[in-house]
């Protein structure tokens, strides 16, 4: 009974924050409200991703894995510890260690790394996706008590041949069985983790849904957690590896961007959000698209995260965009956003988030996060 009370305030407030949301997103932009944000944004990122690894070990269709050329790594306990110490001398925030393409489980050492992590409390929450296949290999009592807030499974339900034919590997027996593993464990251990199911199934879904295997899960998982995605990219015909509408699974559809039209006039939200650190210690900002680095704004190795982002590369690239020069990986993609849009759908909490990691940079003191 207290867990459903629970559920519900919480759900009450998600829905009052949405509405207030919608609200502040038609309300249009003020110049000195949009020159603040920007303003604030250049001096401290929102997010930073870490790529432990751009090894995958599927090989799937709807993915351009198989034509990335950049050298198969680990990233090493050095590079990473700085990573996150510089992270968190500046205030910390989210933390994903979620490849551009790749699996986080092919690095051994997870579970240490995010354990280091822990011992900041500024940095969280914490959170990764995997397609599952190697959850055994880990102690999974351990990655559940890690510190790791939410962990995403992407997978397909249905049959073997299918699974095999869409990932490219023969693992649809293990996936399922893992899957059930780590959600029953921490079913057992109280919910320590979030964990979600994003599931690119073939259409209609109904076989899905009504199958053992999908109403097994769902009693031990709550079905707000399980997500059916139909949309995929296809990469774009400027790196040449466009996905094919045969390369995706039955009824999947291609993402259509409506904000193409703005891509010559504003520069992409992922210029402002995020930093994105590489196995080797170059630092990209972009995690959506650039699977082989093209744009570099720095190395860790080299200089701290704060320098990176104050940085004349990134600066380079934002004045380029602003004069109509894109980088070619950034036609036609289909996660594009300008940023003025994205600042109109997050307006409420980043007024509340600069405000608070902007003071924390200034008085240097992380333990008031």
């Amino acid at each position: 009974m207290a867990k459903s009370l629970k559920l519900g305030k919480r759900t009450v407030r998600q829905h009052v924050a949405d509405v207030m949301q919608k609200i502040f997103y038609k309300t249009p932009l003020l110049p000195f409200e949009y020159k603040y944000i920007i303003n604030t944004i250049e001096k401290r990122f929102l997010h930073l991703g870490v790529e432990l690894t751009n090894i995958c070990n599927a090989n799937c269709s709807f993915c351009p894995y198989r034509y990335a050329t950049r050298k198969k790594m680990v990233i090493s306990d050095q590079i990473f510890k700085k990573v996150i110490r510089d992270y968190s001398l500046i205030g910390g925030g989210r933390l994903s260690f979620t490849p551009t393409v790749g699996d986080p489980l092919v690095d051994k050492k997870i579970i240490d790394k995010i354990e280091y992590c822990r011992q900041f409390k500024n940095i969280l929450p914490m959170f990764f996706f995997t397609n599952g296949i190697l959850l055994h290999k880990h102690n999974i009592d351990k990655l559940l008590t890690s510190g790791i807030n939410t962990i995403l499974i992407s997978t397909f339900l249905g049959d073997r041949e299918s699974y095999k034919r869409y990932y490219g590997v023969d693992t649809y027996d293990l996936v399922i069985k893992n899957i059930f593993m780590i959600i029953e464990k921490n079913r057992q251990m109280g919910f320590p983790v979030e964990i979600k199911l994003h599931l690119r199934c073939e259409k209609p879904y109904d076989k899905v849904v009504n199958s053992n295997t999908f109403k097994n899960i769902a009693k031990i998982i709550s079905k707000n957690n399980i997500y059916f995605l139909d949309e995929y990219d296809r990469w774009g015909e400027d790196l040449r590896m466009e996905i094919k509408e045969e390369d995706l699974p039955k009824g999947g559809v291609f993402v259509t961007n409506h904000f193409l039209e703005f891509i010559q006039k504003e520069p992409c939200f992922e210029l402002y959000r995020r930093m994105h650190i590489l196995p080797d210690g170059n630092v990209g900002v972009c995690m959506c698209k650039d699977i082989n680095a093209e744009i570099v704004v720095g190395n860790v190795n080299e200089d701290d995260l704060l320098s990176i982002w104050n940085g004349d590369k990134i600066k380079e690239y934002r004045e380029k965009w602003l004069n109509g020069v894109i980088p070619s990986i950034c036609n036609n993609c289909s996660r594009y956003l300008p940023i003025s849009e994205y600042i109109k759908k997050n307006r409420l909490n980043m007024w509340r988030y600069y405000k608070k990691k902007m003071t924390i940079l200034k008085s240097n003191d992380v333990d008031k996060f």
